[in-house]
């Protein structure tokens, strides 16, 4: 194959890319740090030699593997992401953002010869007729599976991470807004930084609902008419999942003094199950607890909403911008000679400068010696 036609290629293979991100001419260039708009047109015109450092701007403001630009072989297609709450903009670019960062984690994973991770099961649900009964009985299954116990928000994300392998990472995106995918790197999810604990909570259980359905619901294929049934039922599992039905009326019955339950009881049980207090009270509702009417009266209560409120500054936490366990494996591989303190840098997004700064966020000091001598007995 001769010069020209390789211009051609990589032209229509940055071509493609753009387009799918939703980027204009101007925004690559923007985000490139290219000269000019005119630039990216004669680039993908084929009329201009792309320098090997606009390639690497391209290349990550377009989210793709360089190497891939550099083959004569078609991009990869991009995984589907299945949003709980489409964001209103830059959908594409956030969703081929989240899905470089999967490929990456994935890649530092096999780096470290982690490949004996349990793969979530799949189970069969239709959306066409909703069995909530079936749900119920599947969020049983998945808390004795991942082992969650009475409180399963408590230890839910790690089990998933540490134990099955799921890829999670945070976003700035909209508020309701959160993703899931699988693809060959396994299963992810996508979740809003700022989003309360508790609906953050509420929300890791709804994706992971998708997740152990995937295969079953054909989450890139399904019909627009039967997402809505699909949600119920993620909605279902999750409250199911949280708020196991013995665990749950336990901790509602034992606060019970003379028929009589404060406000405050019932908002430190939602906070014991690090669920919101309207999470709560529905599941209440539908263990036949509590009425309907009550559940109503209670949200629109300004004084129950008052005490809510008194307790959520000292249960309210950021995640830190980078998956901890994802941070633990890059250090891990740094440790054993497997990264250059360059190469960890990029995994960490950060500078040489600042990599000491960052690691300490997260526990680290990259100048100790985290060796251990072992003495065969």
């Amino acid at each position: 194959m001769n010069e020209p036609d390789l211009k051609k290629i990589l032209a229509a293979k940055i071509k493609q890319a753009r387009k799918r991100i939703g980027y204009t001419q101007e925004d690559l260039a923007n985000v490139a740090s290219l000269p000019h708009p005119q630039t990216v047109s004669d680039i993908e015109k084929g009329e201009r030699e792309v320098k090997v450092w606009e390639l690497a701007n391209i290349a990550k403001a377009l989210h793709v593997d360089i190497m891939d630009f550099m083959t004569t072989s078609d991009l990869p297609a991009l995984s589907h992401v299945a949003w709980r709450v489409q964001p209103q903009k830059c959908k594409e670019d956030i969703e081929a953002g989240f899905l470089e960062k999967c490929t990456i984690y994935a890649e530092l994973e096999s780096l470290l010869g982690f490949y004996n991770q349990k793969p979530l099961p799949q189970y069969e649900v239709g959306p066409q007729q909703p069995d909530f009964a079936k749900v119920e009985q599947i969020a049983a299954e998945m808390n004795q599976i991942l082992d969650l116990g009475s409180k399963p928000a408590l230890s839910l994300t790690r089990v998933l991470e540490d134990n099955f392998g799921v890829k999670i990472w945070y976003y700035d995106i909209e508020n309701g807004s959160a993703a899931s995918a699988r693809g060959e790197f396994g299963a992810a999810i996508l979740m809003n930084f700022k989003e309360a604990p508790w609906r953050r909570n509420y929300n890791f259980a709804h994706e992971l609902f998708h997740l152990i359905t995937w295969d079953a619901t054909r989450m890139g294929e399904l019909k627009p008419e039967l997402w809505s049934n699909l949600e119920k039922m993620a909605d279902a599992f999750a409250s199911y999942l949280l708020m196991p039905k013995h665990a749950i009326r336990d901790a509602f019955e034992n606060r019970i003094q003379d028929e009589v339950i404060h406000y405050s009881d019932l908002v430190e049980v939602a906070r014991e199950f690090e669920v919101s207090t309207a999470a709560l009270l529905w599941r209440l509702y539908r263990l036949n607890k509590i009425s309907q009417d009550k559940v109503q009266a209670l949200l629109d209560d300004p004084a129950f909403q008052a005490v809510d409120k008194t307790t959520m500054y000292r249960n309210w936490r950021h995640p830190l911008p980078l998956p901890d366990r994802f941070v633990r494996l890059a250090f891990l591989a740094y440790q054993k000679g497997k990264l250059s303190r360059m190469q960890l840098s990029k995994y960490l997004d950060t500078s040489l400068i600042d990599l000491s700064n960052i690691l300490s966020q997260y526990g680290f000091d990259e100048w100790e010696n985290y060796e251990l001598e072992i003495t065969a007995s």
